[in-house]
């Protein structure tokens, strides 16, 4: 692929996606499904090369946010491949697409169920989805005291089929269990209620990636991974990195004690110190808090960045490297020799989530795909 004229490089490993999908493969079990997410372009990864890959590893349906997402994904993968709404439809228009394009839409509102049914209805079609219960993530989704009425009110409708109920993990990452499990216990009483009233739902599902590795008891017919597919840890440290971010050596100079670095003078050199200027910043999607706090590599060792993250520069103490010269590699995101670094650890430097990490990375370049 040409890279003239462009320092920076953000490489997909398709291979290492397939061996994260076989072991959320191994820890769903043999019964559960898989539902990828695959919505926000793949968390920066790439929606298209990331669903194809999937596909071929035999995932079972694949999780957009809105419909325009669903629509680039129908276009790609054509047929009557499992893509879900995770977040609904927020029109008609939106319901009449979802109909023709086969989509299966979350629902967690009356008046759009019986928008939905009309179109499908008009169309001539049974179309199917899934019912969003909020047991704690208060975001989106029907009370739990509700879904009683509301699949009273699902029954009413003659061009819809409800495949499974869903709902969201708010804190399965965290150390303190209890919250998460009275999410599981809501979430066993709401299914407990559907069966009672004669529902059969085959894809009942509450269990994200940390969901399935933290708590196991939590997986029903269907899982939902999304960052452990992409090399985030959720627990589960096992899982390789997808996406590298590399780049490059723009200059290397050498300072005396007490040289003041970048933008606003964050930071004194406290000796002699060789620096090294390197191609990416805030602008390619490095965070802005990684300055003074986080590492790059530099000939298959950590550096420190020093000074404030600049738009498209970053600089480095490079003192315990060997011959660093301009046009050197340097490594913001992923491995070089025997060193790494995850999108885990960049988030924690920066004090955030990995998730916004790789979104922030993957949606600023032209990604390379390693098949």
């Amino acid at each position: 692929m040409e890279t003239r004229g462009r320092p920076n490089r953000v490489l997909i490993d398709l291979k290492a996606l397939e061996e994260n999908f076989q072991r959320v493969r191994d820890a769903a079990g043999p019964h559960a499904r898989i539902l990828a997410v695959v919505k926000s372009d793949a968390y920066g990864h790439g929606m298209v090369p990331v669903a194809r890959t999937l596909l071929g590893c035999r995932v079972d349906s694949l999780g957009v946010a809105f419909l325009q997402e669903g629509i680039e994904l129908r276009e790609a993968i054509p047929g009557t491949f499992p893509v879900v709404l995770l977040c609904g439809l927020c029109s008609r228009d939106e319901a009449s697409a979802a109909v023709d394009l086969d989509l299966t839409p979350v629902i967690f509102d009356m008046d759009m169920l019986e928008v939905l049914d009309q179109e499908s209805g008009r169309k001539g079609r049974i179309t199917g989805f899934q019912l969003k219960v909020d047991t704690g993530m208060g975001r989106l989704g029907i009370r739990p005291a509700d879904t009683a009425a509301f699949l009273d009110g699902v029954r009413r409708m003659r061009f819809l089929s409800l495949q499974g109920l869903i709902s969201h993990f708010s804190s399965a990452g965290e150390e303190d269990r209890t919250f998460t499990e009275k999410q599981i216990a809501c979430f066993e009483d709401v299914l407990n209620t559907a069966r009672s009233m004669g529902y059969t739902l085959p894809l009942n599902n509450i269990a994200n990636s940390a969901g399935m590795t933290l708590y196991p008891e939590s997986i029903s017919g269907m899982v939902r991974p999304g960052i452990l597919l992409y090399g985030g840890s959720a627990g589960q440290p096992a899982f390789k990195p997808v996406m590298r971010f590399r780049g490059q050596v723009i200059q290397v100079k050498r300072v005396p004690a007490g040289t003041p670095i970048s933008y606003g003078r964050t930071y004194y050199t406290p000796a002699p110190a060789t620096l090294a200027v390197l191609s990416a910043g805030y602008a390619d999607g490095l965070p802005r808090r990684l300055s003074n706090r986080g590492f790059v590599l530099l000939q298959g060792r950590r550096v420190p960045v020093v000074g404030t993250v600049c738009m498209n520069l970053t600089i480095c103490d490079a003192s315990l490297c060997g011959d660093v010269r301009p046009g050197d590699e340097a490594v913001f995101l992923g491995s070089q020799g025997e060193a790494v670094i995850t999108c885990d650890e960049m988030a924690e430097w920066a004090g955030t989530i990995s998730y916004e990490i790789l979104c922030s990375i993957g949606s600023r370049h032209q990604r390379e795909f390693l098949e």
